[in-house]
């Protein structure tokens, strides 16, 4: 087989995360004064939250450490998704499901901090199938930069260029081409993907289908 392991995203690609994260995180800046816009909001999208928080350091002159305020930012989130309660996406769980059963190795590599990885994977009941997990915090670059992926590989014992990694941001699509990785890209912005080389991305999908899923499953058996 060509891919001996597969790299998700979390928030976006596993779970259908994001309109929590943008009610959380314009909860975390209107608490410090400010305003936070959709538009704002598109930037931030795979990015990490270590390059929200700075730009809000920043933007709103800021006193607090970047580590309390990341504390802040993960427990509003927590809260909220615990509150309103997070739901993986059917398809993506079904192939987590399969390539357990293939004993194909699976990780998680996220923007998100490790305790938000962990907490989210263990309210979905999805934590048994990821012993190793992989956080931009860790790496000290988020995405677009390639380390977090480079990272899950190494933990995997896998060379890079034999995972598969599973996406929906723009930065993290750009972050697994970086790495020397194919990419799945769930995302409907074919303008934003167009610049990338067509063989670095299998393919494009607005969203994680049963037959898109279908689609993973019969690359990951191919020779």
């Amino acid at each position: 087989m060509k891919y001996k392991g597969i790299i998700y995203d979390l928030d976006g690609t596993i779970v259908d995360s994001e309109p929590i994260f943008y009610e959380s995180d314009k909860q975390f800046v209107e608490n410090y004064g400010g305003s936070y816009t959709e538009e704002e909001n598109k930037k931030f999208i795979g990015a990490g939250g270590r390059a929200f928080v700075q730009y809000f350091i920043e933007k709103l002159n800021l006193k607090k450490s970047l580590e309390d305020l990341l504390y802040e930012k993960d427990q509003i989130y927590l809260a909220l998704a615990k509150e309103k309660g997070v739901n993986p996406f059917p398809a993506v769980v079904q192939l987590i499901e399969w390539a357990a059963q293939k004993r194909i190795k699976q990780t998680v590599a996220s923007g998100s901090s490790l305790k938000i990885i962990s907490e989210i994977l263990k309210i979905t009941k999805l934590d048994t199938f990821f012993p190793i997990i992989t956080s931009s915090d860790e790496v000290g670059k988020g995405k677009p930069h390639p380390d977090v992926f480079l990272m899950a590989a190494e933990r995997m014992s896998l060379d890079p260029k034999s995972c598969l990694v599973l996406e929906d941001s723009i930065h993290g699509v750009e972050a697994a081409i970086r790495a020397g990785m194919d990419v799945i890209a769930f995302n409907d912005n074919k303008e934003a993907l167009k610049q990338w080389d067509e063989s670095s991305i299998i393919y494009q999908s607005p969203n994680a289908s049963v037959v898109e899923i279908n689609k993973v499953k019969a690359l990951l058996t191919s020779d």
